[in-house]
């Protein structure tokens, strides 16, 4: 197996069941000193299994990447949540006929403590959520929400898991007000998501793309044996059992072999050794009820759990240690990533460095000889004492290449008179006030080129944001000077910047 793997962890469905998993999940965060949510790249959960992913996808506070929760916490909330969530049954078989055993409200509520109103794309790592939609509006009625994908990035979380864990008959299924679907228990779908997952994965790749995925890929899956699946298909119209529109053992023994043939299309795809591991909780008889809460029930998953971890403690530890090998093996990719990152930052800054030292260059007599003849230089500099020629000097230091060149096109343009009366100015652009001044021999756009320029000297602004300034509205006034200078200044801005 590949150094760096991309590992998913797989939840399946099973009501109350859920304590086994998550005494498993809290003695791997025991062992690698690490929250699930680190260990893996993934989670992904059907009923259940969806309640504990959004709990332990759930982030300490808004942004952060660490989980708020640890499975050992989960654990806890689970066992003082779970006679809140499935009450006392009053009415017994009869009553179950026509309306649901259970409200949604404590459901609601527990969901509330473990998710608040984080969205799905506020987990700290990436959560798959399964829901099965009985509508009948979708041609495909499997739901599988992805916090990854930017339309299910905004669906709160404690909604989704409501969604995936409405089993039939225990829960009325959860309605989606904006558009009126309902969903119900994701079990009827994927109850073990393993195989969901590698279909999303497997989203948008080619053949020779998903080969190479699902080589870097790794699932961890806990699943229930025997397996947690509703035994009816629902109805959204109807409640209880008469709202489901077909029932008994044929149903099931059809749901428990797709269950098994999505089994075996994981273990097609991850057929590496140790690429797909399978925790199998096996329920003695009594504990297969999602909804016995009892204490003494509780306690013997709680040992199913344990039990698990005792039996094959060889399997968890080298899980375990694959796990921190691989957290170890991403940390030190996005180390050499980022240094990589630091060292293309440097070179580019050492080369817009090196680039800027061109620009405006190092030799005063070179930038002046470069922008403004020695002819011009005497023109122009008769009317400024020593300190404005020095200010003007500087300035032009401060000049791009490009930035020269429109310089160049602007003062080559200039004939005898102009070039008289922009000495004569010269002074109140070098002082920097030539705000609200108009130089009559030049024209409009020449003298917002000049008010742009002088600009420079007093903020130290950089010509190139008030060139284009200046050539946007000159182009939005679609003025033209009178002389025609002012235009191929114009279009000279326009063809640089």
């Amino acid at each position: 197996m590949p150094t760096l793997q991309k590992m998913f962890l797989s939840l399946s469905g099973g009501g109350i069941k859920g304590v086994s998993q998550l005494v498993v999940l809290a003695k791997i965060e025991k062992i690698t000193g690490m929250p699930i949510s680190k260990l893996f790249d993934g989670i992904a959960g059907t009923s259940v299994g969806a309640i504990i992913t959004v709990a332990l996808t759930r982030p300490k506070e808004p942004g952060s990447t660490e989980p708020l929760f640890s499975a050992e916490k989960v654990l806890e909330m689970f066992e003082n949540k779970a006679a809140e969530i499935f009450p006392p049954k009053f009415g017994g078989g009869f009553l179950k006929i026509f309306k649901h055993q259970y409200s949604q409200k404590p459901l609601k509520a527990a969901l509330e403590e473990y998710a608040g109103d984080t969205t799905l794309g506020d987990s700290v790592t990436r959560a798959f959520i399964s829901a099965f939609d009985v509508s009948g509006k979708e041609d495909n009625p499997n739901k599988f929400w992805d916090s990854d994908n930017p339309a299910d990035k905004g669906i709160l979380a404690k909604w989704a898991a409501r969604c995936s864990a409405s089993a039939p008959t225990y829960f009325q299924p959860v309605i989606d007000e904006d558009n009126g679907t309902a969903f119900v228990d994701g079990g009827l779908g994927a109850n073990r998501p393993a195989a969901s997952v590698l279909k999303k994965l497997k989203e948008g790749l080619n053949i020779e793309q998903q080969r190479e995925m699902l080589k870097n890929t790794t699932i961890c899956a806990l699943n229930f044996e025997p397996p947690d699946i509703p035994r009816e298909i629902p109805s959204k119209k109807l409640d209880g059992s008469i709202g489901w529109v077909t029932k008994g053992n044929l149903v099931n023994k059809i749901l428990r072999a797709n269950e098994k043939d999505a089994t075996d299309e994981v273990r097609r795809d991850l057929s590496e050794d140790g690429q797909f591991i399978e925790i199998v909780l096996n329920l003695p008889k009594g504990c297969t009820k999602l909804d016995n809460v009892s204490p003494s029930n509780i306690a013997k998953l709680k040992e199913v759990g344990k039990k698990y971890v005792e039996d094959n403690k060889e399997l968890i530890e080298k899980l375990c240690e694959t796990l921190v090998k691989n957290v170890q093996a991403r940390e030190e990719s996005l180390k050499l990533h980022e240094a990589q990152s630091v060292e293309e930052s440097s070179v580019l800054s050492e080369d817009k460095e090196n680039d800027n030292i061109d620009k405006k260059g190092q030799d005063k007599d070179t930038v002046n000889t470069h922008v403004i003849s020695e002819e011009f230089e005497a023109k122009l500099a008769i009317n400024l004492t020593e300190k404005q020629a020095q200010s003007l000097k500087e300035g032009l230091m401060k000049l791009s290449p490009k930035e020269y060149d429109v310089l160049q096109v602007f003062l080559k343009g200039l004939n005898d008179a102009q070039l008289e009366a922009l000495s004569a100015h010269l002074p109140l652009i070098a002082d920097g006030n030539f705000k609200n001044i108009n130089i009559s021999e030049l024209s409009h756009f020449q003298n917002k080129f000049l008010k742009f320029f002088s600009s420079m000297f007093e903020h130290e602004d950089n010509i190139i944001n008030e060139a284009i300034s200046c050539a946007d509205q000159y182009r939005a006034a679609e003025e033209v000077a009178c002389d025609g200078r002012g235009s191929e200044v114009a279009h000279y801005v326009d063809m640089v910047y």
